[in-house]
């Protein structure tokens, strides 16, 4: 039996090494509430936009319960606040200017610098997306070291 993968196929698999990528958000899905209806989530998809992991996915969830960014099993979960982050992250604008009404559309495919980082999770490697800077920022961030 011959079985048909595709570059998508391999890239699921694949673990990036700890940097900052140019990637975009795919689709910020319907907020959906916790089975304890405690709290709402918001998937956000991303994808690495350019370089030799082009197309590798990642999903963060925001949620309104969350205080700081968290690993639960894969799954990266991040303060809803943490939203403004990446709308001034894509908008190229201070935390403080992002309006408080972000039309979610609005930032669907705008690229950004994304820091992706290789660890484990329960005993399994994963990569999490940990922080969001405006395009190019990631380069300088990097040679900085910096603490984030």
């Amino acid at each position: 039996m011959i079985i048909k993968l595709t570059e998508g196929d391999r890239l699921i698999g694949t673990l990036v090494p700890t940097d900052y990528y140019q990637l975009v958000p795919v689709k910020f899905n319907e907020l959906q509430k916790s089975k304890s209806g405690k709290s709402l989530s918001m998937f956000v998809d991303f994808q690495i936009s350019d370089g030799p992991y082009k197309g590798k996915d990642f999903t963060v969830a925001f949620n309104t319960e969350t205080n700081s960014p968290s690993i639960l099993g894969s799954m990266v979960f991040m303060p809803m606040g943490f939203l403004f982050n990446l709308a001034a992250a894509i908008l190229n604008l201070p935390v403080k200017d992002v309006p408080q009404d972000i039309d979610t559309d609005t930032l669907v495919s705008k690229v950004f610098d994304g820091k992706i980082e290789k660890t484990i999770s329960d005993g399994v490697p994963i990569n999490a997306l940990l922080a969001f800077l405006p395009v190019g920022q990631g380069a300088t961030a990097a040679a900085a070291k910096a603490p984030f």
